[in-house]
């Protein structure tokens, strides 16, 4: 009994060790067949998500592409070109025209945009840094690119523009950086959220208080009247400020804003997006 015991070890060490060596070999085969230019390649997540259909139980259905909106007041996860800004005429051609398309399957994991700051294009709540007569600088670099997940780390600045640029000639300088994410969750439904630290700048850099912005928002395409990319998609945000208070018993506040809308899609580059809120009621962005 003992013998017959150590041959049937020893016969399933012998399989499982030809199954690992043509594994092995496989692996290596296939390792060996990548050209340099797919070694460099950025990887590229597949998520699939699995619905029941009735007759053989699960079956795996991969999540087809829903539009990336661009929410009002939230920065993107994704490239996209801001709202805010009037770009200057004098930026290179690759920045100023290829640059931050939204949702763009072409665009580039590097995007940069400034001008003079239009606080009039965007949801402005209590406490945003820029005005009337400021500069904006928007920077933006994809760290995750995939057929449903993108996450990009954002820079934002805001400085006086100037008297000689038609601007403010004096006031505080602002940085923001932020992470930003999207995620799609299927059916027409996606998830996207940032965290960000809203810096005053000084000349020695030493003011760092808690001002922190963050905001997450889901989106659901319109059954019906909406398909991929182009439709009617409706929206909920919820926008959060922290920031330092000496008037408040903690030396803290929090503000909180819901904003729920509606956004009409044509294309990517031609869109109508209206949200209502309880500082502006009713804000409208567009592009075309």
């Amino acid at each position: 009994m003992r013998l017959r015991n150590c041959l049937t070890a020893t016969a399933w060490l012998l399989l499982g060790a030809a199954l690992l060596s043509d594994a092995g070999r496989a692996a290596a085969q296939s390792f060996m067949s990548l050209t340099p230019d797919l070694l460099t390649d950025q990887p590229r997540l597949d998520l699939r998500w699995y619905s029941f259909d009735g007759n053989d139980g699960v079956t795996p259905m991969t999540a087809s592409r829903t539009a990336r909106l661009q929410m009002a007041g939230m920065q993107a996860g994704f490239i996209t070109n801001p709202l805010s800004i009037d770009q200057d005429d004098d930026l290179p051609p690759s920045t100023a025209d290829n640059v931050g398309h939204a949702s763009d399957a072409d665009a580039d994991f590097l995007q940069f945009a400034a001008g003079a700051y239009n606080p009039f294009m965007d949801l402005r709540l209590p406490g945003d840094p820029g005005a009337v007569g400021y500069y904006k600088v928007h920077s933006q670099l994809q760290l995750i690119d995939s057929r449903a997940t993108s996450v990009c780390l954002n820079v934002q600045a805001y400085t006086p523009a100037g008297q000689q640029a038609g601007g403010v000639a004096t006031g505080p300088t602002y940085v923001i950086p932020a992470v930003a994410g999207f995620q799609e969750l299927g059916f027409g439904a996606a998830l996207q959220g940032y965290f960000g630290q809203n810096i005053q700048a000084n000349a020695h850099w030493t003011d760092m208080t808690p001002n922190f912005l963050y905001g997450m928002a889901l989106q659901y395409a319109v059954p019906g009247v909406a398909k991929g990319e182009q439709g009617l998609f409706v929206y909920f945000e919820a926008l959060g400020r922290y920031r330092t208070d000496p008037t408040q018993p903690g030396g803290h506040t929090a503000l909180w804003e819901f904003v729920p809308g509606v956004q009409m899609r044509l294309n990517n580059n031609c869109w109508l997006s209206l949200g209502a809120s309880r500082y502006n009621f009713l804000t409208g962005s567009w592009r075309y």
